[in-house]
């Protein structure tokens, strides 16, 4: 999606939603920025007799139960083995019972003769009463029962402690975790201590190291990764063997079964997850390219690729909270990351590579990549994401058989000047497409088959005019049609009447707004006109559109507009504390001829001033042009 309807979404997301940091922050002891403070954090839980139950999670490789492990020989060798009575370590498979936990409980206490290799949870529960123990689950996927298993409740009286180690959050959470450590990747530097260690003095080599911190980058600082890596790359002063090894990892694949080894393990994460995180999950892979995430681009692309359920009666701001519940859940199953300042998510390199490599086939990544045309044919029929950003494809000639096909990606193709009629002809499930900054100068007759999109990015396609075709559209939820060419909007656009979002900025060759197709659109969330030419008022010429449709928009959140006069802001000023528009309603009104913008703030019912000296319009064009300078010709044609 283009970096300009980006930019115009987040000021919707600004005025009418809520600060979603609040709603996915995971309430966590973050103490663990590196490998020592790990550490240090579990031991001093470890001797803290206020705190009982320790949550300690991560994802997969991460290093949790060596912290945990080091922590206890720690407390072992300075308490010279006083703390405790009982340390007793046990993981939980997948298919682990009560009966099995507990009989690898009474193995680590050696109680197999007294108490039998069945023996009952009471019996169990009598032996532990009266000491002191540490009681360490490793690898649990959800909760468990201390009473079924016959383990005494660890409370500040009997000194005895509860450490969980887990991926998941909230299985702290249910547990009852007083404390709770998050154990994050290395840092790049001790990443790059432990792979120095594991390779040895060859690393160094001049010719060498270079490409051994980008493999050690492509690990994602995980320890697992970068010490199998490490192993791997033992010794080796071939400088080809590194060269083919990065590429390997570039192109998600294991280097060998260890690594495999390790892409399993974190494939165990994913195949916990219940199908719609699933989808998002690997929707991140697609869309993050640069492993940074803007958490309402990502959430909104949630929300058109059909993830969230978005009932005919519901706002895009509703369903924006439930796609921030689905994050959350990825969050708390450590499958994401909230960057530091809580307004992006991060995907840590290895579970990217682990993404790509279950959608190997699915997802068509060649964004800068220079080709003629578009992927093969069978490319086409497998495919379920396809991006090819700037590629510099000046035709599309197939007809491709898409069954399968939810989102395409062809921002940037200034080249891209003919697509084949047909083309869209069997894309049946494309939900998302982005067509922004192409030189197309009009649309192919098959778009109108394309009747479950949701997405349509059209912004500074520069040679767009006739828009008529777009009418069939009828599940489409958000159209971006700034900064293009078009002159008067196609009545056939009050046929949408499932749109929500509606940008038209820096449109300045519209003149004319057919009368009737905003009393349509009664679902429109945001209205973005930001720098068009074309002036409301609130007496319009015969058959055209007046700013009294606007005002029976009842779900507007958003309205930026320009009107022709001050008796127009007037009118709109007198009518918008009306109860029609909700306290969220944030509005924008630029009066024609006047350096002044009018803003209006629902929630506090008022309205304040602010002067407008930049020429936004001629802003706008002036960076866009300055992106095809070399051609030679004018934005506009």
């Amino acid at each position: 999606m283009s970096a300009f309807t980006h930019a115009v979404r987040q000021l919707g997301h600004l005025l009418s939603l809520k600060k979603h940091s609040d709603k996915i922050q995971c309430k966590t002891d973050e103490s663990g920025s590196n490998k020592k403070g790990v550490s240090e954090s579990l031991i001093e839980l470890l001797l803290n007799p206020e705190i009982q139950k320790v949550g300690i999670w991560g994802m997969g490789g991460v290093g949790k139960t060596y912290n945990v492990k080091y922590a206890i020989d720690m407390v072992r060798e300075t308490n010279s083995g006083r703390s405790f009575d009982h340390i007793v370590f046990v993981s939980v498979t997948h298919e682990w019972s009560i009966r099995d936990v507990r009989n690898d409980i009474i193995k680590e206490l050696s109680m197999e003769e007294e108490l039998g290799e069945n023996g009952g949870a009471s019996l169990l529960h009598q032996r532990l009463k009266g000491t002191r123990f540490l009681l360490v689950l490793d690898d649990l996927w959800e909760t468990i029962s201390l009473e079924e298993l016959g383990i005494p409740e660890p409370t500040k009286e009997n000194g005895c402690k509860l450490f969980l180690i887990t991926r998941i959050h909230n299985v702290c959470e249910l547990m009852g975790a007083q404390a709770k450590v998050k154990v994050p990747t290395f840092s790049r530097e001790d990443a790059w201590e432990l792979f120095c260690e594991e390779v040895g003095s060859m690393v160094l080599l001049p010719n060498i190291q270079p490409l051994a911190k980008s493999i050690v980058d492509e690990c994602g600082y995980l320890p697992l990764a970068v010490k199998e890596m490490g192993k791997a790359m033992n010794s080796s002063s071939d400088e080809v063997i590194w060269l083919n090894s990065l590429s390997i990892m570039m192109q998600s694949r294991p280097l060998n079964s260890s690594m495999e080894l390790v892409f399993r393990q974190l494939k165990l994460s994913y195949d916990q997850l219940k199908d719609v995180l699933k989808h998002c999950f690997l929707a991140c892979t697609f869309f993050g390219d640069n492993h940074e995430i803007s958490i309402p681009y990502l959430v909104e692309n949630w929300m058109m690729c059909g993830y969230v359920d978005i009932a005919d009666e519901m706002l895009l701001s509703e369903a924006y909270e439930k796609g921030l519940h689905l994050l959350k859940e990825l969050l708390d199953a450590s499958m994401l990351e909230l960057s530091k300042d809580r307004d992006h998510i991060t995907i840590n390199n290895m579970m990217r590579h682990m993404g790509l490599m279950i959608k190997s086939s699915k997802f068509i990544m060649r964004d800068g990549l220079e080709q003629l045309e578009g992927p093969e044919e069978e490319e086409w029929k497998e495919a379920e994401m396809i991006s090819l950003k700037a590629s510099g494809i000046s035709s599309l000639h197939q007809s491709p058989d898409c069954p399968n096909l939810t989102v395409l990606i062809l921002y940037n193709n200034l080249q891209l000047r003919s697509i084949s009629p047909s083309f869209f002809e069997q894309m049946a499930e494309l939900h998302v497409l982005d067509l922004s900054w192409a030189g197309l100068d009009s649309l192919p007759e098959s778009i109108s088959k394309l009747t479950n999109l949701h997405y349509l990015d059209l912004a500074y396609c520069r040679c767009l005019k006739n828009l008529a075709c777009l009418g069939s559209l009828k599940q489409l939820l958000v159209l971006d049609l700034s900064v293009t060419p078009i002159e008067e909007m196609p009545e056939e656009l009050g046929n949408l009447t499932r749109l929500r979002h509606l940008f038209l900025s820096a449109t300045v060759n519209l003149s004319r707004i057919a009368g009737g197709i905003f009393n349509k659109l009664s679902k429109l969330e945001i209205l973005q006109m930001r720098a068009s030419s074309y002036a409301w008022q609130h007496k319009s010429k015969e058959k055209e559109a007046s700013l009294q449709e606007l005002l029976g928009l009842k779900c507007l959140s958003t309205l930026v507009i320009t009107v022709k006069g001050v008796g127009d802001f007037e009118f709109l000023r007198n009518n918008a504390v009306q109860e029609i528009w909700k306290n969220t309603m944030g509005v924008e009104c630029y009066i024609r001829g006047l350096s002044v913008c009018m803003k209006f703030e629902g929630k506090f019912n008022s309205w304040s001033s602010e002067r407008q000296e930049e020429d936004l319009a001629g802003s706008m064009l002036s960076r866009a042009a300055s992106t095809i300078e070399k051609q030679g010709k004018r934005f506009f044609d």
